[in-house]
């Protein structure tokens, strides 16, 4: 009976934590750091999770004109870890967050 009310109590943390953000701003600006969790992979890119933001993010692969490249950045980039990506296309309008996976120094 415990553990039912602790798993309860669980998920309605988790849910919580799902809706609170870090900041006031809804989305990044240009050039932001931000932390976010790899959600899945199409053939076009790959879809994050913005931790911070509580928002949808892409990382498109512009540069990766082969099937081998894809397979490169796939196993560079696993799901459900977290990375470091910088936002470099930000429309407001639609609420797209276009990112890419840089080297931090």
């Amino acid at each position: 009976m415990i553990k039912s009310i602790n798993s309860i109590g669980d998920v309605k943390f988790k849910n919580l934590m799902k809706t609170l953000r870090y900041y006031e701003k809804k989305i990044p600006l240009v050039d932001d750091y931000v932390l976010a969790t790899i959600t899945k992979y199409t053939d076009a890119g790959i879809f994050c999770f913005l931790d911070e933001y509580k928002a949808e993010a892409f990382m498109s692969f512009k540069d990766a004109s082969s099937s081998r490249k894809l397979r490169v950045i796939r196993r560079e980039v696993h799901k459900n870890k977290k990375y470091i990506l910088t936002a470099i296309k930000v429309d407001e309008k639609k609420n797209f967050i276009d990112v890419k996976k840089r080297t931090i120094n």
